[in-house]
């Protein structure tokens, strides 16, 4: 029996709903993410101060990606930030950029 090592990653940019449900998965770990996507120190600390409950530091940090990003804010770099080695949640990574086959 062999696992199937493809996966499919959505084409485009992820909508802001998507990444609300994202940030309420990841809360406590928001700022290792935002380092992946390559979000800058200063940018961090700012969501940080600004915003009180983690997840919506989580958001507040996903929304600043994809508006600094624009059209390079994709599906696919943020699967490859989450399966990041230093961030390891490919379970996520699938959860929200992969097309469902069911």
């Amino acid at each position: 029996m062999s696992e199937k090592s493809e996966v499919e990653i959505k084409e485009g940019r992820p909508e802001d709903e998507v990444l609300e449900g994202l940030a309420q998965k990841i809360p406590k770990d928001w700022k290792k993410l935002g380092r992946r996507l390559s979000m800058t120190e200063a940018d961090l600390d700012a969501i940080s101060k600004e915003e009180e409950e983690y997840s919506e530091k989580a958001y507040a940090m996903l929304l600043k990606w994809k508006r600094a990003e624009g059209e390079r804010a994709t599906f696919s770099v943020l699967y490859n930030a989450l399966c990041h080695r230093l961030f390891r949640r490919k379970d996520l990574a699938e959860e929200f950029c992969c097309v469902c086959h069911n």
